[in-house]
């Protein structure tokens, strides 16, 4: 039995300008085949992103609804404490 997924793969992005921009707004991204935090992506070099791009192996994250049920279950759980 496979685990449910929070994200899953969307559109790949169009050029290095929309990947920059979704990364340093807090957006989630697929690099090949894993969802990658905005926090670590920001990390990566333009240089390097222009490849990802340049290849279709950076894709937007979109999130699945067990992803979202999970994102609300937590922030109820921080509006308790």
């Amino acid at each position: 039995m496979s685990r449910p997924r929070k994200f899953r793969p969307g559109e790949p992005f169009p050029n290095t300008r929309e990947a920059v921009n979704a990364i340093l707004n807090g957006e989630w991204v697929y690099h090949r085949h894993k969802p990658m935090h905005p926090s670590w992506a920001s990390g990566w070099s333009v240089g390097l992103i222009r490849g990802f791009v340049g290849r279709g192996d950076l894709r937007r994250a979109i999130i699945t609804e067990y992803g979202q049920a999970t994102h609300a279950k937590a922030q109820e759980l921080e509006t308790v404490q």
